[in-house]
């Protein structure tokens, strides 16, 4: 079900302004860049007797919240449209297509994804989401430019984004982030993987499983802290920076730690692994957060590292 909008908001800027970071539109300085934008906001409803929820966005902020109370998903869409004239944004605006409704191929998906044409001369389009959902759902999200806030589900969350910060907090079943350019801040349990390409990596493990751990980035710092009682084999690296691994009174067997590597196991088992990896920036781990105190026994310190082969 589709509620009529509830307003709609119109605004024009100088060539000048840039109105979305990073939209390759929106250039400051660049006189034949989209001027007009046009807004309007819709609200949607949607059956959550599915397991999986694909979003798919070109532009725009998304937030995915986690309701334990809720028996359906709920979206409120920010659409804008943008154009060299007021008609052309409003043309851009009445362009933009909502697909909120199971996906017909696979009764098990639920599709909340943008359709629009490809970026047009003087037109550009962006949508705002802001999902309520069971926190049954396994999240499958898809962003070109925009922040991205995944909170509290259970069944694992995938997201892949190019420009932008990515926050997720609460997830368990497992977590997979992709970034190109932004932070990305995570917590989560299961098996864990997250790379941007450039930015800061941080990643909080909530539980003691056997499962992997991946944190990497290539331009940036990348922290991992683990929970106590976590078993497993660990590796740090960096190309540029330091390294350093604070095990919190935890047993380590330390392997090798020079040259901007370190590898060790920590407690009894080897079953799972970590591996924290950056090419220019510092490669931490902790054991919980706040362990960052001057107690804490300093097994790798931090150092300029340059690899030898």
């Amino acid at each position: 079900m589709t509620q009529p909008a509830s307003r709609r908001r119109f605004a024009a800027t100088s060539a000048g302004s840039i109105l979305v970071a990073g939209a390759p539109l929106l250039l400051a300085g660049c006189g034949w860049g989209p001027k007009f934008r046009v807004s309007e906001d819709d609200s949607f409803l949607g059956a959550a007797d599915c397991r999986v929820l694909l979003i798919e966005n070109d532009v725009g902020d998304i937030q995915v919240l986690a309701d334990p109370d809720a028996y359906e998903i709920r979206a409120e869409v920010v659409k804008t449209g943008l154009g060299r004239s007021m008609t052309q944004a409003e043309d851009a605006l009445h362009e933009i297509d909502i697909e909120f409704s199971p996906d017909p191929r696979d009764g098990s998906v639920f599709n909340a994804i943008v359709h629009h044409p490809k970026r047009r001369h003087g037109k550009a389009y962006e949508v705002d989401w802001t999902i309520t959902a069971p926190p049954h759902l396994t999240i499958q999200l898809t962003n070109d430019v925009g922040d991205v806030d995944v909170d509290g589900f259970q069944e694992g969350v995938e997201i892949k984004n190019d420009v932008g910060d990515v926050v997720v907090y609460g997830s368990s079943g497992g977590l997979t982030i992709t970034n190109d350019v932004g932070d990305v801040t995570a917590e989560g349990s299961g098996e864990i993987w997250v790379r941007t390409d450039v930015g800061d990596v941080v990643v909080e493990v909530l539980e003691v499983t056997n499962a992997d751990i991946t944190a990497r980035s290539d331009v940036g710092d990348a922290v991992v802290y683990l929970p106590r009682g976590w078993e497993g084999e660990i590796t740090a690296e960096t190309d540029v920076g330091g390294v350093s691994v604070r095990p919190g009174g935890e047993p380590l067997r330390i392997y090798r730690d020079r040259r901007g590597i370190f590898n060790g196991v920590m407690g009894d088992a080897e079953h799972a692994h970590l591996n924290v990896r950056t090419d220019v920036g510092s490669a931490r781990v902790r054991v919980e957060r706040g362990s960052e105190r001057e107690s804490d026994e300093v097994v790798s310190t931090e150092r300029p590292a340059t690899k030898a082969y």
